[in-house]
C-alpha cells in the first residue's frame, strides 16, 4: 500500500510564500484567541483542547517553533460499485490556516487508501504509519527553513481531532454503533436497559441518579437586531438579482486576473503602478550581466524570486551538475527570463506545462554540448554538437569563484536519444528531428545556450528551424 508521507509536504507550504505567512498569522490569531477568556465558540482554537495546550505548555509563543494543528479525516467509497470494490482513504488537512484556505486542495494532503476488494477489517494496523509519523511531529522535527525568515525552525505538529462519519468513527473507536449501552464516543454517557432495547432518560428511573443535563448558558446566541441586519443584507443582494457570492468570486477572479497579467507581461510597469519602483530612478539595476559588465555575453532580467531551498528533483540535478555548488550555495535565486549576447530573449514561463504545444516558443534552446568518439587510427577525439530542451527556468547559485548561472532544461527525445538523456536530435534531410519534449531533467550552463530555436510540428515529429529572429527592432 502507497504511504505519501506528512513531512515533505509541510516542508514544501512553510517554503511557500502565501501558505508560510497564512500559517503564521492563523497561529498567532490561536495563541491571542487561547490566551484570553472565552466568550463564544469561532474556532478550533476556543476548544478545551487546544486551551488545555496553552495552559499547560504545549503550545508556546518560542519564536524558533512552528506549531501547526493538524485534522485527520477518513471515509469509505466505492469507486466501482457493480463490481462491489469498497475502499478507504485517510487525508491529513492543516487547521493552522484561515477557514477559507482549510478546505482547498493544497490544503490536504491524502496519505494513503486502502487497496480493497474489502473494507479493512483492522483500520489500526493501515494507521500505523500515519500514527508513528504524528508522534515523531509531535516530539519535534529541527532544521526546517520557512520562506523569507533567517535561520532554522523547529516544527512541532499536535492532531486536535479525527473527522469521521459513523462508520469511520466506529472504526477509529471499535464501538458498535449507537444502540448500545455506552452511545456517545465522547462522552461517559450510558442509557438504562428497558426490554431488549436501551432508553436514554435525563434521570435514571431505579438509582434517581441523573444522566444528563442540558445548560442554559448562552453562548454565541444570535440577537434580534443581528437577525434584522442580516436580513437586510441578504436582501440587498436577492434585489440586484446577484448572489453574495457570486460578487465575491467575481471581484477575486478579476484581481488575481490583473495581477497574474501585469507580473507577467509587464512587471516594471507594474511595479511602477504598486510604487515599490520609481520611474527613472537607478535604470537596469535589476539587469545582472554575466560573466561580467565588460564583457556580457548573457542578461538575466525580471521577474526574480527570492532566495529559496531547492528540493526534490531540482535539488537532484543540481547535486548531479555539481555537488560542491548545491552545498555551498543550498538556496539559490530563480529567474525565468534571459537575453543572450545576439538579442534573442527567452522566457522560461512559456514552457509550462498548461501552455498549448502548438504554439511560439522562446524557451526552445540549442545548447553546445560535447561528446566522445573514436576515429578511425584508434584515438578517442571530441567533438562539438547540438542538443536541444525546454528551459523551465534559471538559478544563480553563489559558487567559489563567483556567480554562476545555470538554466534547468527538460531534453527533447528523438529516435536517436530515445530515453532523453542527453537530448540529441536525429538528422533528417538536414534537419533537426525530435518527437518529443518529455526527457531528462538537468541543469546546465547558462552560457553554453547559443539561441532561441523555433520549430514546426508535423504528425509527431518537431522541425527545428533555423535561428529565431525577432518580429520587430528597437533603434538607439
Amino acid at each position: 500500500m502507497p504511504y505519501w508521507p506528512i513531512t515533505p509536504w509541510l516542508r514544501m507550504m512553510l517554503l511557500d510564500e502565501d501558505l508560510s505567512r497564512s500559517i503564521f498569522e492563523a497561529t498567532l490569531e490561536a495563541r491571542l484567541s487561547a490566551s484570553q477568556p472565552r466568550t463564544s465558540y469561532t474556532d478550533y482554537y476556543d476548544g478545551d483542547t487546544y486551551r488545555s495546550w496553552w495552559a499547560n505548555g504545549t503550545i508556546s509563543a518560542a519564536p524558533s517553533t512552528i506549531f501547526i494543528v493538524l485534522r485527520l479525516a477518513l471515509d469509505g467509497f466505492d469507486p466501482w460499485r457493480q463490481t462491489g470494490f469498497k475502499g478507504w482513504i485517510v487525508t491529513v488537512s492543516v487547521m493552522s490556516l484561515p477557514a477559507d484556505m482549510r478546505s482547498k486542495n493544497v490544503s490536504t494532503l491524502p496519505i494513503f487508501i486502502t487497496p480493497g476488494p474489502n473494507e479493512p477489517v483492522d483500520m489500526d494496523s493501515f494507521l500505523a504509519l500515519a500514527m508513528a509519523e504524528l508522534e515523531s511531529l509531535a516530539a519535534g522535527l529541527d532544521g526546517l527553513r520557512v520562506f523569507g525568515r533567517e535561520g532554522t525552525f523547529t516544527l512541532k505538529c499536535l492532531l486536535i481531532f479525527v473527522c469521521a462519519d459513523a462508520p469511520g468513527g466506529d472504526k477509529v473507536t471499535h464501538m458498535s454503533g449507537h444502540g448500545g449501552y455506552m452511545p456517545g464516543r465522547l462522552r461517559p454517557y450510558h442509557g438504562v436497559l428497558v426490554g431488549t432495547k436501551y432508553n436514554f432518560p435525563p434521570v435514571d428511573p431505579v438509582t434517581g441518579g441523573v444522566l444528563f443535563s442540558v445548560s442554559s448558558t448562552p453562548l454565541a446566541t444570535r440577537t434580534s437586531h443581528t437577525i434584522h441586519q442580516q436580513a437586510a443584507s441578504v436582501e440587498v443582494i436577492r434585489t440586484a438579482r446577484r448572489q453574495a457570492a457570486h460578487i465575491k468570486r467575481e471581484q477575486r477572479d478579476r484581481a488575481e486576473l490583473l495581477q497574474t497579467f501585469a507580473a507577467r507581461e509587464c512587471p516594471e510597469d507594474w511595479a511602477v503602478a504598486e510604487g515599490t519602483v520609481v520611474r527613472g530612478a537607478a535604470a537596469l539595476t535589476w539587469e545582472l550581466p554575466l560573466p561580467s559588465a565588460d564583457a556580457a555575453e548573457i542578461m538575466f532580467l525580471r521577474p526574480i524570486e527570492k532566495c529559496q531551498e531547492l528540493h526534490g528533483a531540482e535539488l537532484v540535478a543540481l547535486r548531479r551538475y555539481h555537488a560542491a555548488l548545491a552545498d555551498a550555495d543550498p538556496t539559490p535565486r530563480k529567474f525565468y527570463r534571459l537575453k543572450l549576447a545576439g538579442g534573442a530573449g527567452i522566457n522560461a514561463r512559456d514552457s509550462l506545462p498548461q501552455e498549448d504545444t502548438d504554439r511560439r516558443r522562446t524557451s526552445l534552446v540549442r545548447i553546445q554540448s560535447s561528446a566522445r568518439r573514436r576515429a578511425g587510427n584508434g584515438t578517442v577525439e571530441t567533438y562539438i554538437l547540438a542538443t536541444y530542451g525546454l528551459v523551465r527556468h534559471f538559478i544563480l547559485c553563489q559558487g567559489p569563484t563567483g556567480p554562476v548561472a545555470l538554466a534547468y532544461v527538460q531534453l527533447i527525445i528523438s529516435q536517436r536519444d530515445r530515453t532523453g538523456r542527453y537530448g540529441i536530435p536525429e538528422d533528417r534531410r538536414d534537419m533537426h528531428v525530435f518527437s518529443s519534449y518529455e526527457g531528462t531533467h538537468k541543469y546546465v550552463d547558462a552560457l553554453s545556450i547559443i539561441d532561441s530555436v523555433g520549430c514546426i510540428s508535423r504528425g509527431d515529429r518537431h522541425y527545428i528551424m533555423y535561428t529565431r529572429e525577432s518580429f520587430s527592432t528597437r533603434d538607439g
